[in-house]
């Protein structure tokens, strides 16, 4: 759908939330390869941001294919709220 891959930032969320008193008590990384036919390629692509982001050919491109192999990782926060004074 674009040019280049900009990674997220999963653990920026931490710097958030100790202000509010969150301690981080374990951080993951759960991850897995996907084969996607073309309809799960399409569902796949309904829940993000980039059904509408994309550049419409671009998105006309990836309802074209057929399938996809890709991988899928999610940055698992375990958080703890820290007791009060």
């Amino acid at each position: 759908l674009f040019d280049s891959v900009q990674a997220h930032a999963p653990d920026k969320f931490i710097e958030t939330l100790q202000p509010a008193g969150f301690e981080l008590q374990d951080a993951r990384t759960l991850g897995f390869d996907l084969d996607l036919d073309g309809d799960d390629l399409a569902r796949l692509l309904q829940m993000t941001p980039y059904a509408w982001k994309a550049r419409p050919e671009r998105r006309q491109a990836l309802a074209g294919r057929s399938g996809l192999r890709t991988r899928a990782e999610f940055r698992l926060l375990s958080l703890r709220l820290r007791a009060g004074p």
